[in-house]
């Protein structure tokens, strides 16, 4: 049979190379995942925007938590920071938390979700949405889609605070 399928012995040796490499090429995928990160309204400087945060797992998962993590110009106006719960394989668990950017700038918002199978053993998914804001208008940029720019005069890659903090400009 494998003779009629590969006539020789190097059209079997160059498949199973093929195969060999692709399965190699193939990073490892933990069960659990973000499986969606958004942002609406877009995030313009004083208005209140939901953070939408889903994960989902292939298998039940009784110890999972998701953790947002804010830069100091973004401000938590209602919800927590952190879930605690279990997740049931193949359901999804949503998470809300609402903030509003304080500054002008470009500020990156990150999400963990991490499953604890012991004290020393977790694994988990790493996310993040980029926030770019002014006082006129937002945009909310998926990490997987950022691209960061660099102004040539500027030496930092991160959008400096000012001096003063600003009112409180957020309702």
């Amino acid at each position: 049979m494998i003779k009629k399928l590969f006539p020789t012995l190097d059209a079997w040796l160059f498949i199973m190379s093929v195969v060999i490499a692709l399965t190699a090429c193939t990073p490892p995928r933990f069960p659990l995942q973000i499986t969606d990160l958004s942002a609406t309204p877009e995030p313009v400087v004083g208005q209140t925007v939901t953070l939408y945060i889903e994960i989902m797992s292939t298998k039940d998962e009784p110890n999972t938590t998701i953790e947002v993590y804010l830069p100091e110009a973004v401000k938590l106006m209602d919800g927590d920071l952190v879930w605690q719960g279990s997740l049931t394989a193949n359901q999804p668990q949503a998470h809300e938390v609402s903030v509003c950017v304080l500054f002008e700038g470009d500020w990156r918002v990150e999400v963990e979700s991490r499953s604890y199978q012991s004290e020393n053993d977790s694994y988990g998914d790493l996310e993040t949405i980029h926030f770019i804001s002014t006082a006129i208008t937002g945009r909310s940029v998926p990490g997987s889609k950022y691209h960061y720019t660099q102004d040539p005069n500027r030496i930092s890659p991160s959008t400096p605070f000012p001096d003063e903090p600003p009112p409180d400009v957020c309702p």
